[in-house]
């Protein structure tokens, strides 16, 4: 599923000029900016909210992934997890990592692996589907229109 999701949000981010006019690193900072959506959510225990956050991150990460050619490594079997607090803030170190890394063109494959997994762990600490929270991110962008502005960042029109 995570694979369809991939293709999916390259062919996206591809008609709409993502690749062409932004960058690995304004994506980065892009699943930054989603993760503290991720954080808050979980402080509000709000699953609706968290579910749209985590597929956002992954958006996110999916173009990182694309714009730096670092492929994903599968998520194996994960660990008892620490709560969802714990979890949301686990994953907000592993993407502001993966941000840094993107700067300095560093160690990419892992962290973007990292992040992918804390995603996974969050999920799996507020009891959602990880595919089901891509799909609902899925969901709400793929009809989505916007444009570029300087810095490489997307901007959503307003329906």
């Amino acid at each position: 599923m995570f694979e369809h999701f991939v293709r999916n949000v390259t062919q996206w981010s591809t008609d709409r000029g993502i690749y062409e006019h932004s960058t690995a690193q304004a994506q980065a900072l892009k699943a930054v900016s989603e993760v503290g959506e991720l954080a808050d959510a979980a402080i509000k225990n709000n699953l609706v909210e968290l579910a749209d956050a985590v597929g956002d991150v992954a958006v996110c990460l999916v173009n990182v992934s694309q714009m730096t050619d670092t492929p994903f490594r599968a998520v194996g079997a994960l660990p008892a997890t620490a709560g969802l607090h714990s979890e949301a803030a686990v994953a907000a170190y592993a993407v502001s990592y993966l941000a840094c890394s993107v700067a300095y063109k560093a160690q990419l494959e892992g962290d973007l692996h990292w992040s992918l997994m804390r995603l996974h762990m969050v999920c799996a600490a507020a009891g959602l589907d990880f595919d089901m929270c891509c799909a609902t991110a899925w969901d709400a962008i793929k009809d989505r229109k916007g444009h570029m502005v300087a810095g490489g960042a997307f901007v959503k029109e307003d329906v």
